[in-house]
């Protein structure tokens, strides 16, 4: 009965009646930056504006159990992050709600979120019957949630495990969990009650299904039950779906489809058949079609899906997308330094040394200048990066002066002094200082407690380090 009800809910005839029409043309890439994809100029310039996020639909229990229950969960969390976006044309706005909520939003993405919370709280107080502050309230508590679980870029962009960063934890205050419970209940409710005055309001439509797919998202991410989250998210696609045959101009909902319909497209060839067999659209092509669709025409997600964009060229391997589009969202939101941290990763993952060196030396500048969202990033830690860049590139002199800059921090963790410590005796090797090489690899064995670097380090005192394998 499970099975049939899901593939009631999800056939191709469903989602063609949902699709674009045949003269709508089809989304295209959007164009490169000024600075351009992979450029090393990397600049965050301008204030944040954008717009809101939606939901996506549940996956049955059935594909749980072939395996993708952590690619479901980041697809939902993308999509969900995304609801942190300022809203478009508030920039200038003389309204009070809007102001309200645009500060709120900038309070936000500049990841101080307990103040964020009273903004948010100011601006419901204003238009107690707008479902729109209610969503961004309970997002704040949930990705205040995932910021103190060291889970945010992991979780959000299926980022493999920071070996530099803290490690990921299942604590956090559980008053949090009760004012994201409440905010999202009172948020169903106006949502319902906009239903109610309009039953053929396509927004009430696409509120409620939102509320449904915050839930559904953070019972999937902070509770981890894939079957629990999946009643909401199913909820989710139901409301987005009335809204679409509501007003068949509202563009928002393909972006939760078209990152549902990429996730399946991207598992093994056993699993695509199998779903195929169920009904389900799979196509990673496609899906990314509607995602751009989204990006392009959407009412609320313009930004929002270009942070769908980045989880569908990150799972493709598609580094040069992934990274322009990352650009292009910190060019609106320069605060969000966890953002600019994970470019600066992802340029080195994908070997553009020089660009990671340019994000690298952006991220210090701002942390110097006090930029708001920088504060709560480990100087000595993008030092690091910064070092591990430079020797990537063959800058051997520069990267040891870094090297020896993170080696003095005294606030980076021990992991993050041992990888120094290692860089920086690996630099001197390099630059034929076997001496100085060998007190800095004795310098990691010091420490306690054992990092990964200790074991590196006994290596390269019994042979020098000659750059065959990467550094660190």
């Amino acid at each position: 009965m499970l099975i049939t009800q899901i593939m009631h809910r999800t056939t191709p005839s469903t989602l063609k009646t949902l699709a674009p029409s045949a003269a709508t043309p089809s989304p295209g890439l959007r164009p490169p930056s000024p600075h351009g994809r992979g450029s090393n100029n990397l600049q965050f310039t301008s204030p944040p504006s954008g717009g809101e996020g939606t939901g996506v639909r549940g996956i049955a229990s059935v594909v749980h159990n072939l395996g993708i229950k952590r690619h479901y969960s980041c697809s939902m969390l993308c999509l969900l992050f995304s609801f942190v976006s300022v809203p478009h044309g508030l920039t200038q706005s003389a309204d009070p709600y809007q102001k309200t909520l645009q500060q709120a939003m900038a309070t936000m993405y500049a990841l101080d979120y307990d103040r964020a919370a009273q903004e948010f709280e100011q601006t419901v107080k204003i238009q107690p019957q707008n479902p729109r502050a209610y969503l961004y309230l309970a997002t704040c508590y949930w990705m205040k949630i995932l910021y103190l679980q060291n889970k945010f870029l992991s979780t959000l962009f299926a980022m493999p495990p920071d070996p530099y960063g803290p490690p990921p934890n299942d604590s956090y205050p559980h008053e949090l969990r009760s004012k994201f419970d409440e905010t999202v209940r009172r948020m169903k409710a106006q949502s319902q009650a906009l239903i109610n005055a309009q039953p053929k309001n396509a927004e009430g439509h696409f509120w409620l299904g939102m509320a449904e797919a915050t839930e559904g998202a953070f019972i999937i991410s902070v509770d981890r039950k894939l079957l629990a989250a999946k009643g909401h998210a199913d909820k989710s696609w139901d409301w987005m779906e009335q809204a679409v045959k509501l007003d068949p101009k509202f563009k928002d909902p393909y972006f939760s489809m078209g990152m549902h319909m990429h996730l399946l497209g991207t598992r093994g060839f056993f699993t695509r058949v199998l779903l195929k067999m169920m009904g389900y659209r799979v196509s990673k092509e496609e899906g990314r079609r509607y995602v751009q669709l989204a990006t392009d025409e959407g009412r609320y997600v313009k930004d929002d899906a270009r942070l769908g964009l980045i989880l569908c060229y990150s799972r493709e391997g598609n580094w040069n997308e992934a990274i322009g589009n990352i650009k292009s969202v910190l060019e609106k939101f320069p605060q969000d330094s966890l953002l600019a941290l994970a470019l600066g990763r992802l340029q080195s993952v994908s070997r553009d040394a020089n660009g990671a060196i340019s994000t690298y030396q952006q991220i210090l500048q701002r942390i110097d200048q006090a930029h708001p969202g920088y504060h709560i990033l480990s100087k000595g830690e993008i030092q690091l990066r910064l070092a591990l860049a430079l020797l990537a590139a063959g800058k051997r002199q520069e990267a040891q002066a870094e090297a020896e800059k993170a080696v003095r921090d005294p606030s980076a963790s021990v992991v993050v002094r041992a990888a120094a410590h290692l860089t920086l005796g690996q630099a001197r090797d390099l630059l034929q200082n076997r001496q100085g090489a060998i007190a800095a690899y004795q310098a990691v064995l010091a420490l306690t407690p054992v990092t990964p670097s200790h074991e590196k380090a006994r290596q390269f005192l019994n042979r020098p380090y000659d750059g065959t394998v990467p550094a660190g």
